[in-house]
C-alpha cells in the first residue's frame, strides 16, 4: 500500500502557483490527504523546452505563494493578486535539492528535501 501520492518533482517554470496549488489540492482531496508537492527550479524539465530553470529566489516566492494559496489566503504574485476558492488544504511541500544552497532552502521553508 501506498502512505503517500505526489507528482514527483513539478517544476515552478512551467506551471503557474495556482495551478500548482489546485492540483496538488485536488490530489490531496482525492487521497483522503496522503499527498505531497515535490517542486523544484526546472532543471532537465525546462532545458528540454529550451528555458532555463528559476532562481532559488523565485522558487521560494512561489511556494510562498501556494502556501497562502493552499490556506485560503490572498496571495501576490507576478503584480497581482490571487486567490483560490477551494476549502484550506495542508499539503506537505518537499524540494528537489542537489546543491548546498538549495538544500538550506529546503531545510528554511519546506517540509522535506528530495535528493
Amino acid at each position: 500500500m501506498v502512505d503517500t501520492v505526489a507528482p514527483g518533482v513539478t517544476n515552478i517554470i512551467t506551471r503557474h502557483p495556482a495551478v500548482l496549488a489546485h492540483s496538488v489540492a485536488t490530489l490531496d482531496e482525492y487521497s483522503a490527504g496522503r499527498a505531497i508537492l515535490g517542486s523544484g527550479v526546472g532543471e532537465s524539465a525546462v532545458y528540454n523546452i529550451g528555458k532555463k530553470p528559476a532562481r532559488l529566489k523565485r522558487l521560494e516566492e512561489v511556494i510562498g505563494v501556494i502556501r497562502k494559496l493552499m490556506a485560503g489566503e490572498t496571495a501576490h504574485f507576478d503584480g497581482q493578486d490571487i486567490k483560490v476558492s477551494w476549502p484550506a488544504r495542508k499539503v506537505p511541500i518537499v524540494i528537489a535539492s542537489s546543491g548546498p544552497k538549495s538544500l538550506q532552502l529546503a531545510g528554511r521553508i519546506a517540509d522535506g528535501v528530495l535528493f
